[in-house]
């Protein structure tokens, strides 16, 4: 918008965001030639990093029944940080398998009524 000469008044205006957020956007954009975050911005990760979800993923591969609270001791991670990695790193969705009595034809019939 600014390359396209308005003003930033104009800019403010039109998407009703503050002055000063504007004024930083039009001078970030002069100095960078863009808008976005300089390298290297924010915590780096640690316990989330590509070795341990490689060192996870191998775990999980050999035995998918391990349980979490053991995986992340063993790798010497929190709990959090093993939830996290096989969430949304891995994309895997841990569960338990439940026991239930096996239901007979009679039970399955007036299941469905």
């Amino acid at each position: 918008m600014h390359q396209d000469g308005r003003t930033t008044a104009q800019i403010v205006k039109m998407l009703s965001l503050p002055r000063r957020t504007v004024q930083d956007k039009v001078r970030r954009f002069r100095e960078l030639g863009n808008t976005e975050d300089r390298k290297g911005r924010g915590r780096p990760t640690t316990a989330t990093g590509p070795r341990i979800v490689k060192v996870v993923r191998s775990r999980l591969d050999r035995n998918p029944k391990r349980s979490m609270r053991k995986m992340a001791k063993e790798v010497g991670i929190g709990r959090s940080s093993m939830r996290k990695i096989v969430r949304e790193k891995l994309n895997l969705y841990p569960y338990r398998l439940q026991k239930a009595h096996a239901l007979t034809d009679v039970m399955r019939k007036n299941k469905r009524l």
